[in-house]
């Protein structure tokens, strides 16, 4: 005995459709083997929604055997509850359950005249259809009797069913419901029709518009992570089963495509945040980097400060030994100079000799100052470029937190964001900056205190440097005037050998 499967996609599609009455749903439970399909006695539809389930058929004559098939059960025509357009309405729901097109097509209705009330609803049937379909209809005939295939003749010849015996290219099958072998005798026959139709189901633009929401519907749940497309997959099976609507499964889709939303802007928001805090810590480190450079350019400054203000004493002790190995020529100068006067030429060429070499320690001297001058400037241009560093430095900081404010803003204007996130996010952006203010005073403060020392140092060179031109000048002036005595002395003494020599 046959069993009724789900798990497995079927093979083939067969839909069930007729009037009011007719045993369309009685021949879709002798189908199944199931009272699937709710079934009425009176004149009224009671199937108000289009119902489905699926059977596997046992066939030799099939591909494998068997094959799996869904059975789908449409709203019956001629309800006089309902409008044409109604009808219509309700008649097109299965489109979603075979959106790959229907198999076979099944027209039911019961032994009898083949009346204008029938007529009506096959002309409904392939106007909802397509005339394209007639290569795989059939009618069914219920209540057949005892002896269902002698009635295929009878039915057959009935004048009034000739002008509708091409829409039906299948042909006709007359079958008695209550009969103990209606079942397997059905399915038997239902499996050979498959087998004339297998490869060409029947298809029109509502089921290829069924196919292509189908397939775009897909598209847009492939779209989703992994662990979000379970759902929606799901509603969309339902869809096929006649369990859901097309809304609910957009519904479904879209509720995971927000979730997938709101995960890529969690995930956005958290790579902004780890941005901002790398960008701090890029710049902390430049802080730093910049405030040891600095601090190693001034020790290397007060190096060289120091390295030339000894490389000055060193000179002025060796232009101090100079003038002491001067003095120490002159008194002998002046000594010989009593002993002979025929040394006297020789002595005023050693003097003037000696006057030259005073004017050439002054040369050395107004070199060494314009030196010193020279190395103030570039001390000064060096302090003015290190300045200047630091500023642009500090000038930077306020634009960066002000870019981050104005992306903050952004995002508040495009919804991403709360105005309580925007007031926190720019409290901490004026909490940073006040500590930085506070950072950039402090380092001002350093800076300062560092130049004002160094001024101190140049100011004090300076006087030192004055001093000792003040002495060296003094010391010059009181050789001039030891020279003058000496010269003074010099021409008495010859005044006084003249008077000599006149008085012999």
């Amino acid at each position: 005995m046959a069993s009724v499967v789900v798990e497995r996609v079927p093979d083939a599609t067969v839909l069930l459709v007729g009037r009011t009455g007719s045993g369309k749903s009685t021949t879709g439970n002798t189908l199944t083997g199931k009272s699937t399909f709710a079934v009425g006695g009176g004149f009224s539809s009671v199937t108000r929604d289009v119902a489905s389930e699926v059977v596997e058929l046992a066939n030799a004559a099939l591909r494998g055997g068997s094959k799996l098939v869904k059975v789908i059960d449409s709203i019956g025509h001629g309800d006089s509850k309902l409008s044409h357009s109604e009808q219509l309405t309700f008649f097109q729901p299965f489109q979603d359950q075979a959106p790959n097109g229907i198999d076979l097509i099944v027209y039911v209705m019961r032994l009898g005249r083949f009346d204008q009330a029938v007529q009506e609803s096959v002309k409904l049937t392939f106007e909802l259809l397509g005339d394209a379909c007639k290569s795989n209809a059939i009618i069914l005939v219920t209540g057949c009797g005892a002896n269902p295939d002698s009635k295929v003749e009878e039915f057959l010849s009935l004048p009034e069913f000739q002008p509708f015996k091409h829409y039906f290219g299948l042909g006709v099958l007359c079958i008695e419901n209550k009969a103990a072998d209606a079942m397997p005798k059905l399915r038997s026959q239902i499996a050979g029709l498959l087998k004339r139709t297998e490869g060409r189901p029947h298809s029109n633009s509502h089921f290829q518009e069924a196919k292509q929401w189908r397939q775009q519907a897909m598209a847009r749940i492939n779209r989703l992570p992994k662990d979000l497309r379970r759902l929606p997959k799901s509603e969309l099976d339902l869809l096929l089963r006649s369990q859901a609507s097309r809304d609910s499964v957009i519904s479904s889709i879209q509720e995971q495509e927000r979730l997938d939303q709101k995960r890529k802007e969690q995930e956005r928001q958290r790579q902004v945040a780890e941005q901002a805090q790398r960008e701090a810590e890029r710049q902390r480190r430049l802080a730093e980097a910049a405030e040891k450079v600095a601090q190693k350019r001034a020790e290397e400054e007060v190096r060289r400060r120091q390295e030339a203000q000894k490389r000055v004493e060193e000179e002025e002790r060796q232009k101090q030994a100079a003038l002491k190995k001067a003095d120490e020529e002159a008194r002998q100068k002046l000594e010989a100079l009593k002993k002979a006067d025929e040394e006297a030429q020789q002595k005023q060429e050693a003097q003037r000799r000696a006057e030259e070499e005073a004017r050439g320690r002054q040369e050395d001297q107004r070199r060494a100052e314009e030196e010193a001058r020279r190395r103030e400037e570039e001390l000064a241009r060096a302090q003015a470029q290190w300045k200047s560093t630091v500023n642009g430095r500090i000038s930077v900081l306020p634009a960066h937190m002000q870019t981050q404010a104005k992306e903050t803003l952004v995002q508040f204007e495009r919804g991403q964001i709360t105005q309580e996130t925007v007031d926190g996010k720019l409290s901490e952006l004026e909490k940073k900056w006040r500590a930085d203010q506070a950072a950039s005073e402090a380092a001002r403060r350093r800076t300062e205190q560092r130049r004002q020392a160094e001024q101190r140092q140049q100011e004090e060179a300076a006087r030192q440097l004055i001093a000792r031109q003040q002495a060296v000048e003094a010391e010059r002036r009181a050789r001039r005037e030891a020279e003058e005595r000496r010269q003074g002395q010099r021409n008495a003494a010859s005044v006084g050998l003249g008077l000599g020599g006149a008085a012999a």
